[in-house]
């Protein structure tokens, strides 16, 4: 993979969002989303395939998406991804090259 990060290749407009759950006014749990931050990306789909292993599904990374670095933006693997009407799950993430220009996201899209 090359260092340099391509604009015209991250034509995508991602956003980041957070999961919380919060208590109702009777005690329930209310869970919320809140969109953490946007930002343009390259997404480009894998092949998908789960394994059973040790009697449980494991399922492996179904899409890669290539962002802008941005020590801001702190990435956490408890977070999701949406584009469009899609929603993409965070397997893991990192800056491949340690130069702090790209990171790389290996993300599982949700099916309904």
């Amino acid at each position: 993979m090359s260092t340099r990060v391509k604009a015209g290749r991250m034509r995508f407009r991602i956003n980041v969002l957070d999961r919380t759950v919060k208590r109702g006014s009777m005690g329930g749990e209310i869970p919320t989303e809140q969109v953490l931050y946007s930002c343009n990306a390259d997404i480009i789909p894998l092949s998908s395939k789960e394994t059973i292993n040790g009697g449980q599904v494991q399922a492996f990374a179904s899409h890669r998406i290539i962002m802008r670095y941005n020590p801001d933006h702190g990435l956490k693997s408890k977070q999701f991804i949406t584009y469009d009407n899609r929603v993409f799950e965070i397997i893991s993430y990192s800056d491949m090259d340690n130069l702090r220009r790209k990171l790389v996201v290996l993300v599982l899209e949700q099916v309904d």
